[in-house]
């Protein structure tokens, strides 16, 4: 396999479970720019996707409620 084909494979890895892979890829990949863009920006997703999560639940939460008053 080979440079190119790995790195692609490793890209799509940080991906996976963002937060958790992204720091991985970030740190074990650190010497190399376009890793660590991939891993810094799985980590940012993450933490995105997070925030959406808990807004969406208590934004759904507070709809509900406000229904049912």
């Amino acid at each position: 396999m080979s440079d190119e084909n790995k790195n692609s494979i490793m890209y799509l890895i940080a991906y996976l479970v963002p937060v958790l892979t992204g720091i991985l890829v970030y740190i074990m990949y650190g010497n190399d720019n376009r890793m660590k863009f991939h891993g810094v920006q799985a980590i940012l997703l993450g933490i995105a996707i997070f925030i959406i999560d808990i807004i969406s639940y208590f934004g759904a939460f507070i709809f509900t409620t406000i229904i049912y008053i």
